[in-house]
């Protein structure tokens, strides 16, 4: 596994591995672009309802 690619030490990926809540966004994303993990966000009905 190359991490060099992905700009992130091999600590900071198992701390996300291992459910870190407090783990940056933005690293995490970026460790899912290069590694070609797809995320799926879906906001609650409730908010789809109102239209915010």
């Amino acid at each position: 596994m190359r991490l060099d690619c992905a700009n992130v030490s091999l600590p900071f990926l198992n701390q996300v591995e291992q459910g870190k809540r407090t783990a940056q966004i933005g690293k995490v994303l970026d460790v899912c672009l290069r590694f070609g993990i797809e995320l799926i966000l879906r906001l609650p009905d409730e908010v789809g309802a109102n239209g915010e």
